[in-house]
């Protein structure tokens, strides 16, 4: 194993699944936070798309385990791109949907901030 990672109690090596937990789950190191990272934004953006941070937390820790699994997905659905983290709670942007551009440099995304006093387009 590199980097010196420590598997936790009760977690095993499989030779077909890695590290798993008894729960079956693979085991990321906690040195390996791009992985974590990388984990998050897949569990939050899927499918289903961008997700609130139940159900990425949820998508996440049932293939996966690392000491701060919770803690990270939810910054990771916090500082979404795409979504608005407001009390800790995604809520779906007011603007409507979000432009997709086919090369890089083609869109620009933006948000219309308006705290009372004034309008700031970001």
């Amino acid at each position: 194993m590199k980097r010196g990672g420590i598997p936790s109690n009760g977690v095993d090596w499989d030779d077909s699944h890695f590290y798993v937990d008894p729960e079956g789950r693979i085991w990321i190191p906690d040195g390996a936070v791009d992985l974590q990272q990388r984990i998050g934004v897949i569990a939050h953006q899927g499918a289903s798309g961008h997700r609130r941070i139940a159900a990425t937390t949820k998508s996440a820790s049932d293939k996966f385990v690392w000491t701060t699994l919770s803690t990270d997905v939810e910054t990771c659905v916090c500082v979404c791109l795409h979504c608005l983290c407001i009390d800790r709670e995604m809520v779906p942007s007011p603007l409507g949907s979000s432009l997709h551009a086919k090369k890089a440099g083609r869109a620009h995304p933006f948000r219309l901030i308006v705290d009372g006093h004034g309008q700031l387009l970001v």
